[in-house]
């Protein structure tokens, strides 16, 4: 069999059979090291899912620091109608960019974002608008 390389993929969620497979091929082969999600970028997955948005590049959408919390967030353009409750996970977010959807309200979760300075909501349909804490610098609308 010719040799196989996965280097620099992404590889996460496998089936048993194909990492019993890659294991076999490369004993020090393990799944971890081939899967970069962190839990915050779990949570824009979610978001994408929450859209059924299923063709995309996580990296192009995330900024993250050397902890792998996302600090910018570039969501415009996608078609998003919903941004789900869980976003309030992402603590360490500075920059959000939701702009030209299709969102009628926010979560209020949103409000509980503690480092959040630039929040661009510009050409979206909202109807409502959460009570903002005080140290957002900029909002975009």
């Amino acid at each position: 069999m010719p040799p196989i390389s996965i280097e620099n993929n992404k590889l996460c969620n496998l089936s048993e059979s194909i990492k019993a497979w890659l294991t076999s091929i490369d004993s020090t082969w393990q799944n971890s090291q081939y899967c970069h999600f962190t839990p915050d970028s779990i949570v824009v997955v979610e978001i994408l899912k929450a859209n059924n948005i299923k063709n995309y590049n996580l990296d192009s959408l995330i900024s993250q620091d050397l902890e792998g919390e996302i600090t910018k967030l570039r969501l415009d353009n996608m078609g998003l109608t919903v941004i789900p409750d869980t976003i309030r996970a992402l603590s360490a977010l500075t920059n959000i960019n939701l702009s030209n959807n299709s969102l009628s309200e926010l979560p209020i979760s949103i409000t509980q974002l503690p480092s959040v300075k630039v929040l661009d909501l510009k050409n979206n349909k909202l109807t409502t608008f959460p009570d903002l804490t005080a140290g957002i610098s900029c909002i975009r609308l």
